[in-house]
């Protein structure tokens, strides 16, 4: 199993709504596997949804507690299906439709604050000082409304760790979904959700595999949208939901390709390195291997890199980005924790 031999992983979350429930069954069947081998957990990351996800793990300060957090976010995921879909998403026709004509958001966005801190859904409030605290890197992917670039917010950015609270407020930013919720203020500038991953910070970390757990199909077909809000801005929610899994796939491929490019670098270095003698010569071509590695991705201590993307493989139709179906959500986490425990092997060996 290649997992046996990693040295650090990161674990990247992609957004999906009410879909992000997906990611706990997958966690439920990765996480026991990786710290039952004592293979530590370096990075995560997490957009939209993702984001929250990824922020409750980081509270993890060790193994063990990495599994305590991954129950108390799964108690959350069914706090919101028995709340129902009200819980994150109370959305009302007639609101909505005044609310669109005069350029303002569905939803006022304290839901998004009731997943960290209302004990209807979140048991135990999240705690940002434990997270600054942890030894796992955790970086919030979000949008500056101003420039409509990506932006990060990491709990090792040294105004977060002098003011914690910042990182409760990015993960709500990465969570505001355009036309659902507001913008979020932090300082002077506004964010919002941006939807896609990204890779390259899980590679500075040094991490040498990077779990993707992405939840929604791979071929990046779209369910036809159905309900009232699905219909009514249909073509908005679909260019959406397109763009954010295309821009997911172009990261993961250049990770790919980054892996592939470190992969020819370490044979050449196993094939060359035994035909010099000298030992001058064999540190200088120990040097040159090294530098054309930090040319790849700035760590050249990385000699492998494994890009292990997991997506949907059965949705139930009723399970959208703001909707589902009583049982819905236990459901997928069930079924995503089989899918893992099923095919441990052959994923971990990706």
């Amino acid at each position: 199993m290649i997992a046996m031999n990693s040295k650090l992983v990161a674990i990247i979350f992609g957004g999906g709504g009410y879909r992000g429930a997906a990611q706990v069954g997958w966690l439920k069947g990765i996480l026991p596997e990786l710290v039952s081998r004592n293979i530590p957990i370096g990075y995560l990351g997490g957009a939209s949804v993702g984001a929250l996800n990824a922020g409750k793990l980081a509270e993890a300060r060790t193994s063990q507690e990495l599994l305590q957090k991954l129950r108390e976010l799964e108690t959350t995921w069914l706090n919101v299906e028995k709340q129902g879909p009200s819980s994150v998403f109370p959305l009302n026709k007639m609101k909505m439709i005044l609310n669109f004509i005069h350029d303002k958001p569905f939803l006022d966005g304290k839901t998004l604050w009731d997943l960290l801190y209302n004990p209807l859904l979140a048991q135990i409030p999240f705690d940002t000082a434990q997270v600054v605290q942890s030894s796992i890197q955790l970086d919030i992917f979000m949008s500056d409304r101003s420039t409509g670039q990506q932006v990060i917010f990491s709990n090792r950015d040294p105004h977060i760790i002098q003011n914690p609270t910042i990182i409760a407020h990015a993960i709500v930013a990465s969570c505001s979904i355009s036309l659902f919720f507001p913008s979020i203020r932090i300082g002077e500038e506004l964010f919002g959700d941006c939807g896609y991953i990204r890779l390259d910070r899980a590679i500075e970390a040094g991490c040498d595999t990077i779990i993707i757990l992405l939840p929604y199909r791979e071929n990046g077909n779209l369910d036809e949208p159905k309900g009232f809000a699905s219909k009514l801005f249909a073509k908005i929610y679909t260019s959406y939901s397109s763009a954010v899994h295309e821009l997911d796939r172009e990261k993961i491929a250049s990770g790919r390709r980054i892996a592939e490019e470190i992969e020819v670098i370490r044979q050449l270095q196993e094939e060359i390195r035994p035909l010099i003698w000298k030992k001058s010569k064999r540190n200088t071509i120990d040097e040159f291997f090294r530098q054309s590695l930090i040319l790849l991705k700035d760590n050249p201590n990385l000699t492998k890199l494994r890009i292990i993307p997991l997506y949907i493989t059965q949705q139930s139709e009723t399970l959208t980005l703001y909707k589902f179906a009583k049982g819905d959500i236990s459901r997928i986490i069930r079924d995503c924790e089989k899918t893992v425990e099923k095919n441990l092997k052959e994923i971990l060996s990706m």
